[in-house]
């Protein structure tokens, strides 16, 4: 086998190995809010805890809330819309700023982003539920 094959198998391999499975459960840590639905997340593929010298893998994604709409920061359609959606930031960081989570349903999507559930793995509450019960979801008119 040359080596030119070589390197082209083990490239597939290791980005079969690294690449999210939809049914598994992931490990994330937040880096960035971006908005009340959006977040830069740092995911956790291969961690050995138990042995501090294997090699930790993990992937810096972005991430949308999967089936919720938080209003709009960026091009939002009323001065009413932005305001709630500046408090949507603002109450996820409190959430989210420099905390883990759990991804569930990774998928991707639209726009160079990922897809997926966010859980906090303490209560297995659903961050979408959170934002829904304090009034957060975006509405259909402002």
């Amino acid at each position: 086998m040359r080596l030119t094959e070589f390197v082209a198998i083990a490239t597939v391999i290791i980005l079969f190995l690294i690449s999210p499975k939809v049914d598994a459960d992931y490990p994330a840590c937040t880096t960035r809010v971006i908005d009340g639905d959006t977040y830069d997340m740092e995911v956790i593929i291969q961690d050995h805890f138990d042995n501090p010298f294997a090699l930790r893998i993990s992937k810096n994604i972005r991430v949308r809330l999967k089936d919720f709409d938080t209003p709009e920061t960026w091009r939002p359609k009323s001065e009413a819309e932005k305001i709630h959606g500046e408090k949507a930031t603002a109450f996820t960081k409190t959430l989210l700023d420099n905390k883990c989570i759990v991804l569930r349903n990774l998928k991707e999507a639209a726009y160079n982003r990922f897809e997926a559930d966010v859980v906090f793995p303490d209560n297995d509450k659903s961050l979408a539920d959170i934002l829904r019960e304090n009034g957060f979801e975006k509405k259909s008119f402002y």
